[in-house]
């Protein structure tokens, strides 16, 4: 099944929540495992924006997206 691409906004969202709940060293750890590419950012926050928004760009749709944050609440 296929996941309509989130928007911008969301995709911030996201990036936010979780930045507060993962390390650095976490979200290299999950987006390697989840086969989405670093895209660049510095803080925690930007570093996940980026990352969704090149992979959600590259897929069309936001199932990956969706993948990283299933994996990051069921492995905390």
């Amino acid at each position: 099944m296929m996941i309509k691409s989130f928007d911008n906004n969301s995709l911030r969202n996201f990036s936010d929540v979780l930045a507060v709940i993962l390390s650095h060293t976490k979200i290299s750890r999950i987006l390697a495992e989840c086969s989405i590419p670093e895209a660049g950012g510095f803080n925690k926050s930007d570093r996940l924006y980026y990352a969704f928004l090149e992979k959600q760009r590259i897929d069309n749709c936001g199932n990956n997206i969706a993948a990283f944050i299933k994996h990051v609440f069921t492995i905390n």
